[in-house]
């Protein structure tokens, strides 16, 4: 509905942090898309998902823990991987999501 208000919880990897720390779970609201787009790779056509998840650049980070490319998200029930973090200049941040890790 275009508010804030869905949850999306990120998994800050111990391998980022520190080998010897535990993953950090940090919860923050956005809004997700889970848009798909159309195209075709040698001539065939299928149907490409973007997931992608906007919110506050501010909460991707808390108490030193910083959100990062490769983590995992939870949202909707459904684990993906960070691709990508795309600050907008505005406050605001597009995290690109893949379903894939690695």
């Amino acid at each position: 509905n275009g508010d804030f208000n869905e949850p999306a919880v990120f998994t800050i990897s111990p391998a980022v942090v520190s080998p010897a720390a535990d993953a950090v779970l940090l919860t923050v609201q956005g809004i997700f898309t889970d848009a798909t787009e159309q195209t075709s790779p040698y001539g065939n056509e299928i149907e490409a998902v973007l997931p992608m998840f906007d919110c506050s650049s501010d909460a991707l980070e808390t108490s030193g823990h910083v959100v990062r490319k490769g983590m995992k998200v939870l949202i909707r029930s459904t684990n993906y991987w960070i691709e990508r973090l795309q600050k907008l200049g505005t406050g605001a941040t597009t995290v690109h999501l893949t379903t894939r890790n690695g």
